[in-house]
């Protein structure tokens, strides 16, 4: 607290108008809001001029007061060896003080304002990275998600297939099982037809083979009996009695042949 007091006591010193040949010689004043380095060298070199102009007056007044200058003693360094010059002594060691302890406020104003600046912009790097990063993550998720959907719609879409096929499959299937009972009813039936004509044949190769052995002794009988009519008649010495045998045979032969027209021979 007490070193502030100081300084600004200082301050207040070396900013007092000083008066030299007429004119009064202010201290630059110092950058109230500094942003920038340049600035404070602008601050520090306008301080160095009005320091050289200080400086100059109070060498001027040491060389007009020469014949007044003490002899060097041990006293404090604030203490000018001219009396009359003391103001001025007073003042350059003021201004001095000042103008170092004011420049360096000044940078460090900036370096305060250049390093809030670097960390605000490390923050919003920071917050830009992790925004971009979120950023990404989410797109990866995104894509992550829409190509698991994409996937399930695939294999959702295989399996629908795949179980369109296999219905159309089993239906094939029972068709075929069924085109294949089909064939076989036919053809068991075909069989069993043909094993029904078979016997039926048989059948009637057996009923005719006894109708034509009916036949058959039937057509030898009338053959016979047509023989022993011809025979008996052609025996007969009397050929009056010969010839009318042979009518009368003749007519009972006729008869026997009309029988045997109406009796064919069984197909």
């Amino acid at each position: 607290m007490n070193q502030l007091k100081a300084t600004a006591i200082l301050f207040l010193v070396a900013a007092a108008p000083f008066v030299s040949a007429g004119q009064q010689i202010y201290s630059p004043p110092p950058p109230l809001y500094p942003t920038t380095m340049a600035q404070c060298d602008k601050f520090q070199s306008d301080y160095a001029k009005f320091e050289n102009q200080i400086s100059a007056q109070h060498e001027s007044c040491l060389t007009s007061h020469t014949s007044n200058k003490a002899k060097k003693t041990t006293e404090p360094s604030d203490t000018c060896s001219v009396p009359a010059c003391q103001s001025l002594h007073t003042r350059l060691s003021s201004v001095r003080s000042v103008g170092s302890s004011e420049v360096s406020a000044c940078r460090q104003k900036v370096q305060q304002l250049l390093d809030d600046a670097m960390r605000k912009k490390q923050g919003q790097d920071a917050a830009a990275r992790r925004a971009e990063e979120e950023r990404k993550e989410a797109e990866d998720s995104k894509r992550r998600k829409e190509y698991g959907d994409q996937q399930e719609r695939s294999q959702a879409a295989r399996d629908a297939a795949a179980r369109k096929q296999a219905e159309i499959e089993e239906v094939g299937r029972k068709k075929h099982d069924e085109l294949l009972e089909s064939q076989k009813r036919e053809r068991d039936a075909a069989a069993a037809k043909a094993r029904a004509e078979e016997e039926a044949r048989d059948r009637r190769e057996g009923l005719e083979s006894e109708k034509h052995i009916l036949w058959k002794a039937r057509e030898d009988k009338r053959k016979a009996q047509i023989e022993q009519l011809e025979d008996a008649a052609a025996n007969i010495p009397d050929e009056q009695q010969r010839h009318a045998a042979l009518e009368q045979a003749m007519k009972e032969i006729r008869v026997i042949k009309e029988q045997s027209k109406q009796d064919p021979e069984p197909r």
